[in-house]
């Protein structure tokens, strides 16, 4: 487990899952892995700010990364 997780909401999510790369690193569209072990989509830039308002988190995810205690990061696009 990395040191900084990113929390982010893929298109068309309606929750929050966990990944262990910086997704600003990485072009709109593109595969991740997430903690839980799904693929999630990198979120284009200027999406609505209704996803913003989106905190719930994957409960897989969050049960893997709180043991570890990363930072943690929540990341819109």
């Amino acid at each position: 487990m990395r040191e900084t997780v990113y929390w982010l909401v893929g298109p068309g999510a309606k929750v929050r899952h966990a990944v262990e790369f910086a997704p600003g690193t990485f072009p709109g569209g593109q595969l991740l892995p997430t903690v839980c072990r799904r693929w999630i989509k990198v979120p284009f830039a200027g999406r609505d700010a209704a996803v913003n308002a989106i905190s719930d988190r994957c409960l897989d995810c969050a049960e893997s990364v709180r043991p570890h205690q990363p930072c943690e990061v929540t990341w819109n696009a």
